[in-house]
Parts: structure tokens; C-alpha cells; sequence
């Protein structure tokens, strides 16, 4: 094998490290990883989920939501940090304060999002809005309203993040950020080619690519 692209990896540095020295060249997705002396890893491809996070949190304040809840995924999960972290800052900067309460991890999926959505809402009944980790998980959410006797965007507004082929279809539809995961394939591609056959990459010239999420507005919150 001459190389990997490794995509959204959860594990800590230490084994992450031990893993990677097994391979001689590695492209890392949606994870970052300071590279040491003789490392394998010769780029990294990232989206910007931290511009991601604070969209979305932005276009929720600009709609007159102070109570803004997050549920912000695996916690080792670097691209729920980075969401997490641009959700903090954009609220502060508007002069809203992040509560911690208001924040919960969870799975990245629709059992996920129910579940923690019904815990957050049972316990912080004021929050009027939720910024979710991923739209399986605002998927979850919606089902939890339902459930909770919640109107959706009128009692509760929810976005989710990646612009999935279900994100239209559900009702209402969701406003998400919009990831061009096409893209993101093909520049990670393309630089692991471009090290194999064409022009090694160095070490020391670790090549970072950072692609830029886009908000996408719908119904549930308009």
C-alpha cells in the first residue's frame, strides 16, 4: 500500500500516532494532527466547522434566539470541538453567553439526537433553539418535539450541519450548513496521488487544505 486517506478519525494523538507510523504516506480528513520527525502524514484536508458552527449560531441570534442549546456530538469528535468552539464564540461575540448546561454531547446519529434532545429540553425547558452536530442528529431532534408536544420553528428551532440528502426531505425541512463532501474527496485524493507518483510532499511541507462550509436556510429555522 502506498498510502491512506484517513477520514474523521476519534482516536486520541498516542494511538492515532502508533497507527499512522505503519503507513508511508497519510492524508488525514477532518482531523488534525501536529506531525512529528519522521512522520507519514504529508496533508490534511479540513472543513472549517468552526466557521461552520458560528453560521449557524448566528443566523439563531439574528432570529432573536437568546436560549441557544448545543448538541455537540462524540466528544472526541474534532470537528464537534470545532463546531462546539465556533457556537461559543459567535453567542459571545453577539453578547450571549454559552451556558455549559446548555451544551450536551451525543452519538452522531437520529437515536442520538432523540435522546439528548429529550434530556436537554426536559431539564432546560427555556431553550428555544438547538444547533446540532450533524442533521441525523437534528433529525432526532424533530422526532423528540414531536414527542414533547413541541411546534418546530415556532417552540423550537433546529439546525444541523452537512446538508444530507435527508435534510430536505424531512418536515420541515432543515436549515443546515451545506458540506461539499465531493470536494473534500478529491482534494484529498488528488494530494495523496500528487505525493505518489508525481511530486513527493516533504515533511516539512505539510500541506494544509481548509474548504469552507455554506449555510443553508430552510423551515426549521426560517
Amino acid at each position: 500500500m502506498d498510502g491512506i486517506i484517513l477520514c474523521s478519525s476519534r482516536l486520541s494523538p498516542g494511538p492515532l500516532r502508533v497507527m499512522l507510523a505503519h503507513y508511508p504516506a497519510v492524508v488525514m480528513v477532518n482531523q488534525q494532527l501536529i506531525p512529528v520527525e519522521g512522520t507519514s502524514i504529508i496533508g490534511t484536508v479540513l472543513l472549517d466547522d468552526e466557521l461552520g458552527g458560528g453560521l449557524v449560531a448566528n443566523h439563531l441570534v439574528h432570529r432573536g434566539h437568546r436560549n441557544i442549546g448545543c448538541l455537540s456530538g462524540p466528544a472526541t469528535s474534532f470537528s464537534g470541538q470545532q463546531r462546539e468552539r465556533g457556537y461559543r464564540t459567535a453567542l459571545i461575540a453577539a453578547g450571549v453567553e454559552p451556558l455549559p448546561k446548555w451544551i450536551k454531547p451525543c452519538l452522531p446519529t437520529v437515536e442520538g439526537g432523540l435522546f439528548a434532545s429529550r434530556l436537554l429540553l426536559s431539564q432546560h425547558p427555556e431553550i428555544t433553539a438547538l444547533v446540532c452536530y450533524n442533521d441525523l442528529v437534528a433529525v432526532g431532534v424533530l422526532q423528540a418535539a414531536v414527542g414533547m408536544g413541541l411546534r418546530v420553528p415556532e417552540d423550537l428551532a433546529v439546525t444541523g450541519y452537512d446538508d444530507i440528502h435527508l435534510a430536505a426531505l424531512v418536515t420541515p425541512p432543515l436549515t443546515t450548513c451545506r458540506v461539499d463532501r465531493e470536494a473534500l474527496g478529491w482534494r484529498a485524493a488528488s494530494l495523496l496521488i500528487q505525493h505518489i507518483s508525481i511530486a513527493p510532499i516533504s515533511s516539512n511541507g505539510l500541506e494544509t487544505i481548509i474548504l469552507k462550509p455554506e449555510l443553508v436556510i430552510r423551515a426549521s429555522a426560517p
